[in-house]
């Protein structure tokens, strides 16, 4: 049983399908989109730093 399938629980459980074993992988959180990712955009930098504000106290 593998707890937590994300980029190395997969990984993990490639490589251990690979030697026919029974395999169960559980993972809590939601599927990630790539358009989720802050560099999936030519503004990634710029979408980093949030919204602008005119205020110095919120920027």
């Amino acid at each position: 049983m593998i707890v937590g399938a994300g980029s190395s629980g997969v990984t993990v459980a490639g490589r251990m399908g690979e030697t026919k074993m029974q395999l169960v992988s559980l993972e809590r959180g939601g599927l990630m989109t790539p358009l989720a990712y802050t560099s999936s955009g030519r503004d990634w930098r710029a979408r980093r730093q949030g919204d602008f504000s005119t205020s110095a106290n919120i920027r």
